[in-house]
């Protein structure tokens, strides 16, 4: 009996199937991402390492591994990438690519940064609440080398920044133009 409500054994097994299954897929979306060597991702014009666990998103329909893909950090984590050829300006780019994400995180606080891994360029770090519900930091940054305008997103929810952190040092560590 809970309070004055009285639950019946097969009530008590639906709340504890249920309860389980909350507790995997909460855990499931929290495994070590990390766990085994990291991947490459080269291409022509660049490449970089991200860890084992994170998978690249090569069914999304606007796949082009040279100029547009994402790799799933976890069920709500993601860092995408779009190389402009011929470059536009980063400063132009990031502008859209703000606009876009504010749509997502209505009201967001904003902190302006210049560096990612080795590169200097102009990004901005946006935090609120991803549709207004969860709390996300959406971090966009654009730089311009090698003939090509380089804009990378970082969507991640706050409850699992310190989980995949490390992956996503793992690439900004690991990147590098090539050409």
């Amino acid at each position: 009996m809970i309070g004055d409500f009285e639950m019946r054994p097969h009530q008590l097994f639906i709340l504890g199937g249920s309860l389980l299954i909350l507790a995997m897929i909460s855990a499931a979306g929290c495994r070590n991402k990390d766990a085994g060597p990291p991947k490459s991702f080269v291409r022509p014009a660049f490449k970089f390492d991200y860890p084992a666990g994170w998978a690249v998103d090569d069914k999304d329909k606007d796949y082009d591994p040279d100029h547009m893909f994402s790799i799933d950090a976890s069920t709500g984590a993601m860092i995408m990438f779009v190389i402009f050829e011929p470059g536009i300006e980063p400063a132009t780019a990031l502008a859209k690519m703000v606009t876009q994400q504010e749509k997502q995180l209505p009201r967001a606080a904003k902190a302006d940064f210049s560096r990612w891994g080795k590169f200097d360029g102009v990004g901005t770090e946006l935090r609120g609440k991803l549709l207004s519900v969860s709390p996300t930091t959406i971090r966009i940054f654009a730089f311009q080398m090698a003939g090509k305008t380089f804009v990378i997103t970082e969507l991640i929810p706050d409850d699992e920044k310190a989980a995949l952190d490390s992956g996503f040092r793992m690439i900004q560590d690991s990147f590098e133009v090539i050409g």
